[in-house]
């Protein structure tokens, strides 16, 4: 990757005096270094660095010193004007294959399976919200290629679920990594405290090109510093190759992380009124209207998990059809690249491998936000509300502990008169005595 070539790794394998080896695989020499002083294998100031610099050198010279361009990270990518699928043979590529080459009532009823699951899906979630989340995932492994191809010009919007709690927002989020891997993968499904900083993000942006959920994201809605920091770094995520750049302690090259993964999101929260922010994301908002019963939750979750792992199936034809057929997204003229209508044809190709037509009832709805700015400002004034109530609740327990609860049960006042004082109070009569009390 050109944009990367700044930066020389280096895989070495070392024996220590106790005969054993240890390899370290694509590491700056900065990073190999660290590495051995924090096993305490070199000592700081002793010329280390230098003489391992000569030592490759030397390698170098003699004609010893192996060069390795390939990428290392999984996914797909755009090189010498072809899209080359990295790592993926031993997994998608031969499922692909495999499933090919079933015969065709067998290759049909797998499909149907499939298909079977996608239309259930559909049914249970409002109108649009199961076609985008497809529409997203089957093209997403492409998208840093997509990015490479187009110089930045087009890439995928990240698709953003908020609202209602056990709404199902989260599930639709991950849809796209199941098609990829198993459902509610840990390893596809992180928390944003997990990746809030920037170095956490970085890394974990440049893993795979596969698509990843990140949940909870209300911690960006503050006006906290690092959270504004986050957002400008989310943006350039989204739609560029680089998602952070560093520079190393000598000041002398860069360190870049690409921006590899298309992330997805989820929340109870809104997305942070950053118009920039927004405008990358494809906004879908879950009202109470969109939940259900605890036995209606319960029959779904099961019901996801046992199937789930059948979108796996519409996953891997993806990707095999991409990489036989990379026209069909990446067009001669930038201007007609389009990503949507990409995925559409795929979908297409799919139902049709199945014997079934074109699914247009909701292959074609658009995607759109469903996003209310009313549904938002009613969403800020229960914050406001709850931070008020906590407040006088505080304030009111306070008093009532201080002032009544403490005196015990019996009160003598200076006279000598005792008073019966009840001091097991609900709350309405805590609130009452201590506004009798102040």
């Amino acid at each position: 990757l050109d944009f990367l070539q700044s930066q020389t790794t280096y895989s070495m394998t070392f024996k220590d005096t106790t005969n054993k080896t240890f390899t370290l695989a694509r590491k700056t020499i900065d990073q190999i270094m660290d590495y051995l002083k924090n096993e305490g294998y070199i000592m700081p100031g002793y010329g280390a660095t230098e003489a391992l610099s000569a030592i490759i050198t030397a390698f170098r010279e003699d004609g010893k010193l192996s060069i390795d361009r390939t990428i290392s990270s999984k996914g797909l990518y755009w090189i010498d004007n072809k899209l080359v699928p990295v790592r993926l043979d031993d997994e998608y590529l031969s499922d692909y294959d495999k499933f090919m080459s079933l015969p065709t009532e067998e290759l049909q009823r797998i499909a149907k399976e499939t298909i079977e699951f996608i239309e259930y899906l559909n049914k249970n979630f409002k109108s649009g919200v199961i076609p985008t989340a497809l529409k997203i995932g089957i093209i997403s492994p492409a998208n840093f290629a997509l990015k490479q191809y187009t110089n930045d010009i087009v890439w995928i919007p990240s698709l953003f679920t908020y609202g209602w709690p056990r709404t199902g927002k989260t599930t639709v989020s991950v849809i796209p990594s199941t098609l990829y891997f198993p459902f509610m993968s840990a390893s596809r499904k992180r928390p944003f405290t997990s990746i809030n900083s920037e170095a956490r993000l970085g890394y974990f942006m440049c893993q795979d090109t596969f698509p990843v959920c990140v949940n909870e994201m209300k911690a960006l809605n503050g006006q906290d510093p690092k959270a504004i920091i986050m957002i400008e770094m989310l943006k350039s995520a989204i739609e560029t190759q680089e998602a952070r750049s560093i520079m190393n302690h000598t000041l002398t090259h860069g360190t870049i992380y690409p921006a590899f993964r298309h992330v997805n999101f989820s929340s109870n929260a809104p997305p942070p009124r950053d118009m920039a922010l927004r405008a990358r994301f494809i906004i879908k908002n879950f009202t109470q209207r969109d939940s259900h019963n605890e036995e209606q939750k319960k029959a779904f979750h099961e019901f996801i998990g046992l199937n789930a792992h059948k979108l796996r199936v519409l996953g891997n034809f993806a990707i095999g059809y991409l990489c036989q057929h990379p026209e069909v997204l990446f067009k001669p003229k930038i201007e007609d690249v389009n990503w949507e209508e990409a995925a559409k044809e795929i979908i297409t190709k799919f139902y049709e491998l199945a014997g079934l037509a074109r699914p247009s009832e909701w292959l074609d709805i658009s995607l759109t936000d469903d996003e209310d700015d009313e549904d938002y400002e009613t969403d800020e004034i229960n914050n406001i509300a709850a931070a008020l109530r906590t407040c006088l609740l505080n304030h009111f327990n306070e008093t009532y502990n201080r002032y009544i609860r403490n005196l015990g049960d019996t009160v003598t006042d200076s006279y000598g008169s005792s008073t019966n004082v009840t001091t097991d109070l609900n709350l309405r009569q805590r609130i009452d005595a201590t506004f009798q009390k102040e």
